[in-house]
């Protein structure tokens, strides 16, 4: 976490109810919270479960994209929600992958990034690389995302479902996951805006809901 992210709890009129989170981060800075579901001491060695429904949720407002934020360089971009592999305590390590799963901001537009990884031992950093654009970035638009799956990285069972203001925009019923003896965890924020940003979030809930319908 950079020294200048701020983060204050604002009033906010177009929510009906308290304050909600606001995050602010220069160019290229790190401006993240870890949403807890284990006490501190044991967060480091629990993640999420492999093969169990979970659901993640919570509500966004991008007040600022800032003055840099269009580019076709798909480098560039802020990642807003990341679920963040665990690398496993080999000797010599294995690489600090990226996400296997994020919902980014590329050129004005939000898009989810995703990819899996069978094999136990990774060697490569940059496992996903698929992309799937959603929609436009609107500044003060309030978005509430849903995120339902079954983390899994063979495919037993696995499925991703994103719902966008009660829109399903994305679904993959394939592997989501790296092969880690620890599962992923979640963070949200801004990570690395290619200018300053400054987004709202509310409502993060995290629960074992599965997929609607069920």
């Amino acid at each position: 976490m950079h020294p200048d992210c701020s983060y204050q709890i604002i009033h906010q009129p177009l929510r009906d109810k308290g304050g909600v989170l606001a995050i602010s981060a220069p160019m290229g800075k790190r401006c993240e919270i870890v949403p807890r579901i284990f006490p501190f001491m044991a967060d480091k060695f629990f993640r999420e479960p492999f093969n169990v429904p979970r659901r993640y949720t919570f509500s966004v407002a991008v007040t600022s994209l800032g003055t840099g934020s269009r580019t076709t360089k798909r480098g560039r971009n802020t990642i807003v929600a990341q679920w963040h592999a665990s690398p496993d305590p080999f000797p010599g390590g294995e690489p600090n992958r990226s996400p296997p799963l994020a919902l980014r901001i590329h050129n004005g537009k939000w898009a989810i990034t995703f990819g899996s990884e069978p094999k136990f031992r990774s060697t490569e950093q940059y496992l996903a690389n698929n992309w799937r654009y959603v929609g436009a970035v609107q500044e003060n638009e309030w978005i509430t995302w849903d995120f339902r799956l079954r983390w899994g990285y063979r495919g037993e069972g696995s499925y991703t479902e994103v719902w966008k203001n009660g829109e399903l925009v994305f679904l993959l019923e394939e592997p989501n996951a790296f092969n880690d003896i620890r599962g992923v965890y979640l963070k949200l924020g801004l990570y690395h805006p290619p200018s300053d940003q400054r987004l709202l979030m509310d409502d993060i809930v995290i629960d074992g809901a599965g997929r609607l319908g069920d």
